[in-house]
This record gives C-alpha cells, structure tokens and sequence, in this order.
C-alpha cells in the first residue's frame, strides 16, 4: 500500500525505524519473506525510492559511535539501488519535491543522548545551502519519560519525523512523531493509525 501510494504521488518513501522487531532474532525465512516484499515492490514501482534508518529493533549491535551498528537496514541497503539507508551518510539524500530541492538526513537509534548529539553535530555542519531539510530520527520524545529528544535540537530543520514511540504526536509545526502505521498490541488500541 505505501509503495502504491508513493509510486501514484511520484513521492519518495521515508522511514523512521523499526522495520521489524528484534532483527537480531529473526529466522531466515522471516528474512526470506522480508527480501522478497521489497524485491516484488521495487519490479512493480521502479522508480519509487525508499529512504530510511534504523531503529532500536533493526539493529543487531548497539551504537556506540557515529552509526556503526549492525543493522537489518544495510542489508536491504546493498541488495536494493532503491532502499537508502541513512545510518552513515551525514551528507543526507537529495531528491526534488514540488520542483524543490530536499536534502533528507538521518540518525539512527542511541541508546544514549550524547551520541545521538554528536550525530546530529555532525549532521547540522553537511547541511546544504539552498536545499530544504528533512530529519530522520528515533529517539524517545517528551510524551515519555527520559526523553532524549527536544524541539530545541532539531528545530532548524524544516520537517523532523521521529520514529521509536507507537503513538502520534505533532511536538511543533515541523516535528513530528510518526507513530506505528499498524495496531501493534493493546496499548495502541482506540489509536488511529495511518501513514
């Protein structure tokens, strides 16, 4: 459904995280499974391109510096010229939206907010002059306790989508955190879920 709807909108699909739970668990033919969705999605929507980074249930390893984790993400990333993993390019993904020029950047799951600071450090000093920007995270917001996430952080992007927390909040005008798209247990129930 959200490859039909990218491929219809001529739009590039952006991911927060948390493409499956617990990739360090998963049986082959989960993966199998997997693979063969996106190898059936990019034959039928060539053009569509999938941009994304890893959450807390992709990864495999913990990060510990600049995106050097283990994750599922990378292996989609090799096997596919259309799925963009983000975790180690701090120079972002160009792609033209609405005949402008996006510059889509991100940071995959820390367990640890002063990583995730360096990060972003560096992500704010590749930003490009004349592009809109767009913030890719996953991180604990303010609805929860420990957040390591604030407005102040991100605040100069022009869109941030955060992913990590299940439910829906627009935290500013341009932050966002994107929830689940699909019922994942009973904490979501009553939610209303979308894409």
């Amino acid at each position: 459904e959200v490859f039909f709807i990218a491929a219809k909108e001529k739009a590039v699909i952006l991911f927060a995280g948390d493409l499956v739970d617990k990739a360090a668990n998963l049986k082959a033919h989960v993966i199998t499974e997997l693979y063969n969705t996106f190898d059936a999605n990019f034959k039928t929507f060539p053009n569509t391109k999938f941009v994304c980074i890893s959450g807390n249930h992709d990864l495999t390893t913990r990060n510990l510096r600049q995106g050097e984790a283990l994750s599922i993400m990378s292996l989609f990333d090799n096997a596919f010229k259309n799925f963009h993993c983000l975790d180690m390019n701090v120079k972002g993904y160009d792609c033209f939206c609405g005949g402008g020029k996006v510059q889509v950047y991100g940071i995959p799951f820390y367990d640890k907010r002063d990583l995730w600071i360096n990060h972003l450090k560096i992500i704010k000093e590749n930003t490009r002059e004349g592009y809109d920007s767009i913030l890719l995270t996953h991180q604990t917001d303010t609805t929860q306790p420990r957040p390591d996430i604030f407005y102040e952080d991100v605040k100069d992007f022009g869109m941030v989508f955060n992913g990590h927390i299940h439910n829906f909040t627009q935290h500013a005008p341009n932050f966002y955190t994107v929830g689940n798209p699909l019922h994942r247990d009973l904490s979501d129930e009553g939610k209303e879920k979308f894409i």
